[in-house]
């Protein structure tokens, strides 16, 4: 059974040793390949299955028979050491071959009405990653969706150390589950990058949609996702500016600051201050601190997480750890103080 189906990683040829991404070749497998070669279809799917990715014998009848999928190969040296399994979603599909559609939809309050293609899996070889190799891929993929007619491409994955790749990709975060995958014990994550001007607008819509959920939301549904990754999904949407609308009372803001200025050891009596000056000015306001500032300040202020298990996040002594949220408070009201006090605010609303 291991051998039949690949359930386990079996990848009969060794990866060149040394790469030169610029030589690797972007290789469109054909279903009738996948049919005749019995060595590739082991060797693309064992690249999958050294990611971990699940491999049960139904997802490989859906590679050999869905008209729907595509398969996307990274070739060096005449072997395959990335692949990538595409599908395409559009409007008139059944609710269960549209998923990224369905998740749209739902941020948006509407249909997108436009087609679609959704990265169901995605691989490099373990000794080759982070050669540039996957971000080869996805800029073939978009390239070749954008010649079909689909004018976004989108990914949902429930591994939650993976998001850095996509967010250095260019693709937004547009959902997060409520309630988590029962097969990765995560929340899956879903991602997408607009290709034309007109899909830009709507995906737009939905970022801003979603961002508002998630702030407003990371007290409770979002309490446990990590910090970090909060983090990274906020400084990846500064364009938006402020997405809340919240109006700050200028006077408790200056009186916070003055609060700060004194006693760190105060923080906590105007901790209400900071929540809300963290709500009205992100993710705007995001690019004026320093990651860790913000991986504090949310953990502690909009998440409300123990400052003991902020310090472990952090890595830094409870000391240091009160210091740095004070600091990123400060920021923030600083910011949000002289906002007030110019005449006309610069940020997009």
């Amino acid at each position: 059974m291991n051998k039949v189906f690949v359930l386990k990683p079996q990848y009969p040829d060794k990866p060149p040793a040394r790469v030169d991404p610029g030589k690797a070749v972007i290789k469109k497998v054909e279903l009738n390949e996948l049919v005749l070669d019995r060595k590739l279809i082991r060797q693309l799917v064992s690249l999958l299955s050294e990611a971990h990715y699940r491999m049960e014998p139904d997802y490989i009848l859906t590679l050999l028979e869905s008209t729907t999928h595509r398969i996307y190969s990274v070739m060096l040296e005449g072997i395959p050491v990335a692949v990538a399994d595409v599908t395409v979603e559009k409007p008139e599909y059944p609710e269960k071959a549209r998923l990224s559609l369905k998740l749209l939809s739902i941020v948006l309050g509407e249909e997108p009405g436009f087609c679609a293609a959704r990265v169901v899996r995605i691989a490099v070889h373990p000794s080759l990653q982070r050669r540039g190799l996957g971000s080869k891929l996805l800029r073939a993929i978009e390239e070749d969706t954008l010649r079909e007619g689909c004018t976004v491409v989108t990914a949902l994955y429930g591994r939650h150390d993976v998001i850095g790749f996509w967010l250095n990709n260019n693709y937004k975060v547009y959902y997060i589950s409520p309630r988590f995958n029962k097969v990765t014990g995560e929340k899956n994550i879903a991602v997408i990058k607009p290709l034309t001007p007109g899909a830009s607008k709507v995906v737009n819509q939905a970022i801003r949609g979603f961002t508002k959920h998630l702030l407003l939301a990371l007290h409770s549904i979002y309490r446990d996702v990590a910090a970090e990754n909060i983090a990274d999904i906020i400084m990846s949407t500064t364009s938006l500016g402020k997405v809340l609308g919240i109006e700050q009372n200028l006077e408790e803001v200056r009186h916070a600051l003055q609060v700060l200025g004194t006693d760190r050891e105060h923080l906590e009596q105007v901790a209400s201050t900071i929540y809300l000056a963290a709500l009205s000015s992100l993710p705007g306001s995001a690019k004026r601190l320093a990651r860790d500032e913000l991986v504090a300040l949310i953990a502690y202020i909009l998440q409300g997480k123990p400052l003991n298990d902020v310090a472990n996040i952090l890595g830094s002594p409870l000391h240091a750890t009160r210091e740095k949220i004070a600091q990123a408070a400060t920021k923030l009201l600083q910011y949000i103080a002289n906002e007030e006090a110019s005449p006309r605010s610069t940020e997009p609303h």
